[in-house]
């Protein structure tokens, strides 16, 4: 950010917090938003593009057993890829790792 933007950030705040909620995130395979809502946020040009096709008209009931669905789905996935991408997290810093061996009346803090 330049020198002379910085004091209007607080315009940026909005559209960045949007940014980081529609993003696919690598170690859930899902975006906050979709873990948080159970469907992606819309964008604005997706109500340009919206297809009134795409409009289904269901019940309270059928939409709450479709919200559960989804999310339910949404979570498994976000817990097995936290899963694999914790093992590869820990497989590149075992990698560097390396134990302190302390004998008797070493200094330690």
């Amino acid at each position: 950010m330049e020198a002379e933007d910085q004091r209007n950030c607080d315009l940026y705040v909005s559209s960045s917090c949007f940014a980081m909620n529609t993003a696919v995130h690598c170690s859930t395979g899902n975006s906050p938003s979709y873990l948080e809502f159970g469907r992606e946020l819309r964008l604005p040009n997706d109500l340009v593009d919206s297809n009134e096709e795409d409009k289904h008209d269901v019940s309270h009931t059928e939409y709450a057993q479709q919200l559960k669905t989804r999310l339910t789905k949404g979570f498994k996935t976000a817990k097995d890829v936290l899963h694999t991408a914790h093992k590869t997290q820990k497989h590149f810093y075992d990698r560097w790792a390396r134990a302190h061996v302390f004998k008797e009346a070493d200094m330690v803090l």
